[in-house]
């Protein structure tokens, strides 16, 4: 047993007045993994489902409320849901380490840019450049 609850209902995002518990909005981000539906509008379909009722205690939120709060995650505590999850798997002995001994665990994220291009290498911070109208190619091809 993963013992996820209390844990999972610790997280917070930055709403100051969310109507809709985070707790909430994270189970049915699972629930949409488990399942394996591609986006938060396939999730959305299956609204008149019963499972939400009863899992959530609520109804399914809509799929631009659950992508609007996932943004807002406090990253940290969701870390620990995480560190939680696998500790609670391993002590269960469900996951079996292979003949090499080693583990490895993937996660798929969205970026949505990136670039290597910073101010300095201890931080995130880039200058961009942009072109100016007089300088624009114009190229016909």
């Amino acid at each position: 047993m993963l013992k996820w609850d209390a844990p999972l209902d610790s997280i917070r995002d930055t709403r100051q007045q969310g109507r809709i518990p985070t707790g909430a909005t994270l189970r049915a981000v699972v629930v949409m993994g488990l399942c394996r539906l591609g986006s938060l509008n396939a999730l959305g379909q299956t609204q008149g489902s019963s499972l939400w009722s009863k899992w959530l205690g609520a109804a399914l939120p809509s799929p631009d409320t659950i992508g609007r709060v996932a943004a807002l995650i406090d990253v940290l505590s969701l870390r620990a849901l995480g560190h939680h999850v696998y500790d609670r798997l391993k002590r269960g002995k469900a996951l079996a380490p292979p003949p090499h001994g080693l583990l490895a665990l993937v996660l798929d994220g969205h970026e949505t840019h990136a670039s290597f291009k910073r101010h300095c290498l201890g931080c995130l911070e880039r200058t961009i450049h942009t072109v100016t109208s007089s300088s624009v190619c114009n190229w016909s091809g």
